[in-house]
C-alpha cells in the first residue's frame, strides 16, 4: 500500500518561508525533526497545499519550557528558513526569553522561620536533617517538603526545639486528647408517603395503551410486503449500501424512529457521506437517512 500511494504523495520538505508578519509558510509536509520544531514553536494558522505556521508570544514560551534556549529557536528557524530571518521575529523570540523564568513558582509542605539566621544555618549543616532537603528561600526562612509533623519530631530529636505555628502567625498550643463516647444516632423514622389512587390508575391506563400500541405498530409493520431484515453491524451497512449503490440495486433497511419502533423501507441509495445515505424511497422521494438508525440491511431480490 506504501509503495502504491508513494507517488501519488507529495514529498516531505526540509525548509520554510518566514514572513515579516511573524507567519511562516510551509511549501508542503515538513520532514521529521523540522515537523516536531513547527509545533513546538509555532501555531498552525490554516493547511492547504502550503500550512501557515504562525509564531506568538505563547508559542515561543512553549518551546522555551521544553528546554530550548532563544539562540537555540532562533538559529533553528535561521537555518530551516528559505528567506531572511525578520527583526520582528527577533525581538519577539528575546523579549520573550527576557521575561521567561524570572518569576517561579513551586510547592512546599512546611516552613522553618526564624530570627535567628545562625539556628537555620546549623539545621542546614546538620547531616541527620537532610532528608528533609531543606532549603533556603530567605535569610530567615528554610521550607521542606515534608509533613509538618514529621519536620517538628526530626528539628527535636536534633536537639532544636521548634514550635508549631499557625496561619496567623501565632504558636499552636497542643492540648491534652480527649477521648469521647461517640454519640449513638437514633434510626430515622421511616417515611410514608400515600398513594394517589387516581393518578396510578392513569399511569397504569397510559402504559397498557402504549404496549398496545406498539403491538399494533409491530403488527402492521410484519404484514407490510418485503423481506425480513437481519441486524447487522454498521460497517457491514455501510459496505452493503456503498454496493448497493454502485450497482444500481435497491435495498431494504429497519430504520428505529424516536420511539423505539422500527419500520422497513425499499430505498435507491444515491451517496453515502456524513453519516447519513441519501436515497429515493418507494414513492420516488429524495430522503435522508442517519446510519446509526439504520438496524439492519437487505439487498431487495427480485
Amino acid at each position: 500500500v506504501a509503495a502504491a500511494m508513494s507517488p501519488h504523495l507529495p514529498a516531505p520538505v526540509d525548509h520554510i518561508l518566514v514572513q515579516a508578519d511573524l507567519t511562516a509558510v510551509a511549501p508542503g509536509p515538513l520532514e521529521g525533526s523540522l515537523a516536531a520544531f513547527m509545533r513546538l514553536a509555532s501555531d498552525i494558522e490554516s493547511r492547504g497545499g502550503a500550512t501557515v505556521h504562525r509564531f506568538t508570544a505563547d508559542s515561543v514560551r512553549r518551546a522555551l519550557d521544553a528546554g530550548w534556549t532563544a539562540a537555540d529557536v532562533l538559529e533553528t528557524i535561521r537555518r530551516s528558513s528559505r528567506t531572511p530571518l525578520p527583526q520582528p521575529l527577533e525581538y519577539l523570540v528575546t523579549d520573550v526569553a527576557r521575561k521567561h523564568g524570572v518569576t517561579r513558582v513551586g510547592s512546599s509542605a512546611a516552613y522553618v522561620r526564624s530570627d535567628d539566621e545562625a539556628v537555620l544555618d546549623a539545621m542546614l549543616a546538620t547531616r541527620d536533617l537532610a532528608p528533609l532537603r531543606l532549603r533556603r528561600l530567605a535569610p530567615t526562612v528554610l521550607v521542606s517538603d515534608a509533613d509538618p509533623k514529621l519536620l517538628v519530631d526530626l528539628l527535636r530529636d536534633g536537639g532544636f526545639s521548634p514550635v508549631v505555628e499557625g496561619q496567623d502567625g501565632g504558636v499552636v498550643l497542643a492540648g491534652p486528647e480527649q477521648r469521647r463516647a461517640r454519640q449513638r444516632r437514633r434510626a430515622a423514622a421511616p417515611m410514608t408517603t400515600p398513594v394517589d389512587e387516581a393518578f396510578t390508575t392513569a399511569l397504569v391506563a397510559g402504559l397498557r395503551a402504549a404496549e398496545a400500541s406498539a403491538d399494533e405498530r409491530r403488527a402492521e409493520e410484519a404484514a407490510r410486503p418485503g423481506p425480513s431484515i437481519p441486524t447487522t453491524d454498521p460497517v457491514v451497512t455501510l459496505a452493503l449500501l456503498r454496493e448497493a449503490m454502485a450497482d444500481g440495486h435497491g435495498v431494504w433497511i429497519g430504520v428505529t424512529d424516536r420511539l423505539g419502533a422500527t419500520t422497513r423501507h425499499l430505498i435507491h441509495p444515491r451517496r453515502v457521506e456524513g453519516g447519513r445515505v441519501y436515497a429515493t424511497d418507494e414513492a420516488g422521494r429524495e430522503k435522508a437517512w442517519s446510519v446509526h438508525r439504520i438496524t439492519g440491511a437487505t439487498l431487495d431480490t427480485p
